[in-house]
């Protein structure tokens, strides 16, 4: 068998994977905004313990920063539903009266129109029992809205927790009022690649793999987390499992599946 023939069996199993892969990909088998697992990741257990405690201590203000993807919104979720309080996402421009509303709505209060009835309403129901409220996504919230929950959290005791991007925090903090008022910031970061190794630990995937994988995702838990699953369909239905995997793989299947996480 001449070197051309051998060439050509050796790279059929990588042209199966990435021949399912595109397969995947163009019938949106697998979708991208589908919510990823909250893995337990370093960042994970310092918002946890960042927030428990800004609660505990009644501070006014906390924030959890840090780029989209490695497991803010999905812990502070988790918090929240564990804790039984208060989840709020923002959306462009969300007003004062809308948050108070939303506020009034998970506390089973009758929706009122008269603004200044209804954040009287809140404020009493917030006073007998302080509550943690998470704001998410409030990269466009007005000043006023941001004035509003201050106004409560002071009265209250309640404790608010915003959760924004790196490049937002500084807005943030240029409002004296709202900054003096930060008891804690819990910076997310990326996973480690000695994270990835731990959480895919006995999973098949070898060190070589996992490390390519990192490299391609940054250490973007949401994109490392949906990159594997589009893996392993594309194994799966290529008749490959992940010892087949390997690093010469990685990059070619994550460029045109678009994670970009790493470069």
């Amino acid at each position: 068998m001449d070197s051309s023939s051998i060439s050509k069996q050796t790279d059929r199993p990588q042209e199966r994977f990435l021949d399912e892969l595109r397969k995947l990909l163009n019938e949106a088998h697998i979708p991208l905004d589908a919510d990823p697992e909250l893995i337990q990741t370093e960042t994970v257990k310092t918002i946890r313990a960042k927030i428990e405690y800004a609660w505990s201590e009644h501070f006014p203000f906390a924030v959890i920063t840090g780029p989209a993807g490695v497991g803010k919104t999905a812990t502070l979720k988790s918090l929240i539903t564990e804790k039984s309080q208060l989840y709020i996402r923002a959306y462009p421009g969300y007003s004062a009266p809308a948050m108070v509303e939303d506020i009034a709505r998970q506390l089973r209060i009758s929706q009122i129109r008269q603004f200044r009835v209804l954040i009287g309403i809140v404020l009493d129901a917030l006073r007998a029992n302080p509550r943690l409220i998470a704001l998410d996504d409030i990269e466009t919230i007005p000043r006023e809205t941001l004035g509003v929950a201050k106004y409560l959290a002071d009265e209250s005791g309640s404790t608010f927790v915003i959760c924004t991007m790196d490049e937002y925090l500084p807005q943030i903090r240029r409002y004296r009022d709202i900054d003096s008022r930060i008891g804690v910031i819990a910076e997310a970061h990326p996973a480690t690649l000695a994270e990835l190794r731990k959480i895919y630990d006995e999973s098949g995937f070898s060190k070589g793999v996992l490390a390519e994988i990192h490299a391609v995702t940054g250490g973007i838990i949401r994109d490392v987390l949906r990159l594997v699953r589009y893996f392993d369909q594309g194994l799966e239905n290529a008749g490959l499992g992940r010892k087949d995997l390997t690093v010469e793989w990685v990059r070619p299947a994550a460029s045109f599946l678009h994670f970009t996480g790493g470069r």
